[in-house]
């Protein structure tokens, strides 16, 4: 998958990684809501990196820090260093494609490419 290959992201580890955290929120929580609300620890509307890792952590997913990061960063597709709660949907893979996701990090990082060339 050419996205896949310019931004150097492992589809497979990724693909597997968000299903186990898809299976584990529905598990734990009556819906995406409700578990966006409970990892939101500060209330802000938005996950900070600690604050994602952590939750999931406690929530029993246990993850490698490069794996944390590889998901937040898929998630934090504009990399504004947050996750908002429409972003945080997108682990929701019965609802949402992890490829649209992907071509979402891909047109954001080239803009980003594109505006510190200008």
């Amino acid at each position: 998958m050419e996205t896949q290959s310019r931004l150097g992201i492992n589809y497979n580890r990724l693909e597997k990684i968000m299903k186990t955290i898809h299976i584990r929120i529905e598990q734990k929580y009556r819906d995406y809501r409700a578990a966006f609300q409970s990892i939101d620890k500060d209330f802000n509307g938005k996950l900070a990196f600690k604050e994602f890792m952590m939750t999931l952590e406690d929530i029993g997913i246990k993850l490698r820090l490069n794996d944390f990061k590889l998901i937040f960063s898929s998630l934090d597709y504009d990399s504004k260093g947050v996750v908002d709660f429409e972003k945080f949907c997108h682990v929701n893979v019965d609802r949402y494609s992890l490829i649209d996701l992907l071509k979402k990090v891909s047109y954001h990082a080239s803009c980003l490419v594109r505006s510190k060339t200008t």
